[in-house]
């Protein structure tokens, strides 16, 4: 449970660095337009979504141990030189610079997300089926009424 709440804090220290305060780093450091900054972060997060199923079927081909390795690996060695790329200025390298990062942090998510929960036994590998808690709620606000006062 410690090492689970470790690579949770781990992660979450990331994305907050690099979609939290990199915009404003984006801004007040290399001197982009906030709509520019904001423009920067949207193209790397769609590209992103992009990213994450491809990472995920490495995983899958490689192992999550692998996976993760390799993760930590390209992190750490390539964090501070993207970063000192990064404040050489420029949308389109901006956006570049992200977009490296942000695929750095997909082969940690197709590894972290998975295998931070235990499947459950009446899993059925899809969670878009709503729960019998919050269907009995709204179905009962939308339905009409049965019976009439007195």
């Amino acid at each position: 449970m410690g090492k689970l709440l470790l690579v949770m804090a781990l992660n979450a220290g990331g994305y907050y660095l690099l979609l939290g305060y990199l915009p404003t780093y984006l801004i007040e450091q290399v001197g982009l337009s906030q709509a520019d900054s904001n423009l920067v972060v949207t193209i790397s997060l769609i590209t992103y979504l992009a990213i994450v199923p491809i990472t995920a079927s490495l995983s899958d081909r490689f192992g999550r141990k692998r996976t993760l390795i390799a993760a930590c690996v390209l992190l750490i060695a390539l964090s501070y030189p993207l970063m000192v790329l990064l404040s050489a200025g420029g949308m389109l390298l901006a956006t570049v610079v992200l977009v490296l990062f942000l695929a750095m942090f997909s082969l940690n998510d197709a590894v972290f997300r998975p295998s931070s929960r235990r499947p459950s036994p009446r899993a059925r590998g899809t969670s878009a089926s709503p729960s019998p808690s919050t269907s009995a709620p709204s179905s009962s606000a939308v339905s009409p009424r049965t019976s009439r006062p007195g």
